[in-house]
């Protein structure tokens, strides 16, 4: 048994350039799920087709698998905690300060979706923690 939940942390400090990438592979995302045109990273893609199904079709997300999921706790002084996106065209993906400063390392990513809102963007991190639940 487990415990499982969602983080959300706000994408912090993002240039001109990180900001219009994010924006081109989100909007190409919601373009493709519903127009089935394809300018969008693959993984992103494969796993938007299995999990579109399942979700509000009013609530726009743009789904990232667990094992493309990067996310690193440095000693960088604008931020402590990193994620890697993966974008398409963009080798390698772009690397994006979280403004939330959760603790990733005792959990196990699930997987993520970056979600936009009012212009600004937001990764929610679905993680979980093996162990014993303890109820009161």
């Amino acid at each position: 048994m487990g415990v499982k939940k969602t983080i959300k942390c706000k994408l912090v400090g993002l240039t001109k350039r990180k900001l219009e990438l994010l924006n081109r592979e989100y909007d190409n995302f919601q373009h493709y799920l519903k127009a089935g045109e394809d300018k969008v990273y693959s993984a992103t893609k494969q796993q938007g087709k299995r999990t579109y199904r399942k979700i509000d079709p009013k609530k726009e997300y743009l789904f990232i698998r667990k094992d493309l999921v990067d996310i690193r706790k440095t000693d960088n002084k604008f931020a402590e905690v990193w994620a890697r996106i993966p974008i398409c065209g963009v080798r390698g993906g772009i690397k994006v300060a979280l403004a939330h400063q959760p603790s990733f390392e005792e959990w196990e990513i699930c997987g993520s979706k970056l979600v936009r809102k009012n212009g600004e963007f937001y990764l929610h991190v679905t993680v979980k923690k093996k162990g014993e639940v303890t109820g009161g």
